[in-house]
């Protein structure tokens, strides 16, 4: 059996996938780790959500047993989780990290339109936002 937990405010991401091969069932912090282990995406384990995987396959989800009351808002996606320590292949939200990454460097250009001469990406998560930059 395999138990895992989403924080309630959803600050780091969850995924469940199947492998290809022979159907055995992962949960993974990023879903790029799935296609490193050549599984599929089953589901995104959704804010405060507890998944529980059984031997047979049979997958079970729980909501947040807290009172909504008690939470507050609803997500809290950390910025840094986006900006810099997901990999630029993994999906976060439905969305594509290298998608969101360009997307970002493209507002940066339009917020901020300034005559440069070079744009250097410090870090590899920083790439395609400097190339959307650029």
């Amino acid at each position: 059996m395999l138990i895992g937990v989403r924080s309630l405010r959803g600050a780091r991401s969850l995924v469940v996938g199947r492998r290809t091969e022979d159907g055995a069932m992962i949960i993974a912090s990023e879903s790029c780790a799935l296609h490193a282990l050549d599984a599929e995406l089953v589901h995104e384990v959704n804010p405060g959500e507890m998944v529980v995987v059984h031997a047979d396959g049979r997958m079970k989800y729980h909501s947040s047993y807290v009172p909504k009351r008690m939470l507050g808002p609803c997500c809290t996606t950390c910025s840094i989780e986006l900006a810099y320590i997901s990999r630029s292949d993994s999906i976060l939200a439905g969305q594509s990290i290298n998608r969101f990454r360009r997307i970002m460097g493209m507002r940066i250009a339009e917020e901020y339109p300034i005559n440069i001469d070079a744009v250097v990406a410090v870090a590899n998560s920083a790439i395609p936002v400097a190339r959307a930059y650029a």
